[in-house]
């Protein structure tokens, strides 16, 4: 549908700018967020020229663009990659700020652990606090809003070096979700995972271990090879090379 807007109306009209923002909505709902960006970069300049940037196009357009950087930012930090998170999540809100879009980070709290992540635990930690009377008044401590809560505040504490803390938060956080019928722990193998390579970073070994094997061993989970992969390495640093190389092989 795309190329043949392109072919009747040309690579320089509102139709062929509204194909481009309709492919990059399709493709930002499958994650792929890089080509989405494109997409819409390249429509918003059409709709800055042609319908303006008061019209309701233009700035439909720029929420998405800074909804993909957003989600940037939360891929980037899942892969490790924390300063390039937090240049997204500083580009998203640059952008709104820029052009006085309001509402565009509807959870703040999801993302106190990019600021930990760089050392701004005090920002972090000012966003988590920020947000907790909130969530607490509004949804009440046992729900699934205040669970994930919890589990953002365990990361900040992590990045914080604060094991006990963290264990303490992310526990429950758990424990909330299983209070909850449409949750069940949810979350349980992601914080498994979590509180594993905490502790196998911090040196503890056998309690990294514990958390890794808490995580469904029947290989259906989504985070076993995640969790194989973890006491592998448990393995291999702890000098068991043989029980690694079984572990690589089930991640």
């Amino acid at each position: 549908a795309l190329d043949i807007r392109r072919i009747v109306y040309g690579k320089n009209h509102p139709r062929y700018a509204k194909g481009l923002y309709n492919s990059a909505k399709i493709l930002a709902k499958f994650g792929k967020y890089d080509e989405a960006l494109k997409k819409l970069t390249e429509a918003i300049k059409m709709q800055g020229e042609y319908v303006g940037e008061e019209s309701e196009e233009y700035k439909d357009t720029l929420r998405q663009i800074i909804d993909c950087r957003l989600n940037m930012a939360k891929e980037s930090f899942s892969l490790g990659e924390y300063q390039r998170a937090m240049e997204y999540y500083n580009m998203a809100v640059s952008e709104a700020e820029k052009n006085k879009i309001v509402g565009v980070v509807e959870n703040e709290a999801e993302f106190a652990p990019i600021f930990a992540s760089v050392g701004n635990i005090s920002k972090a930690m000012e966003i988590i606090n920020g947000a907790k009377g909130e969530i607490a008044e509004k949804y009440g401590e046992c729900s699934a809003q205040y669970a994930e809560l919890l589990k953002n505040e365990g990361k900040t504490y992590i990045f914080a070096n604060n094991l006990a803390e963290a264990e303490k938060k992310l526990v429950k956080c758990l424990e909330t979700e299983y209070l909850l019928p449409e949750n069940g722990g949810k979350s349980s193998g992601e914080i498994s995972i979590i509180l594993g390579d905490a502790f196998r970073k911090a040196g503890d070994m056998k309690k990294a271990m514990s958390y890794y094997s808490k995580v469904s061993k029947d290989g259906m989970s989504p985070d076993y090879p995640a969790a194989c992969y973890g006491m592998a390495k448990c393995c291999f640093e702890g000098g068991n090379t043989l029980l690694a190389k079984e572990y690589f092989i089930k991640a």
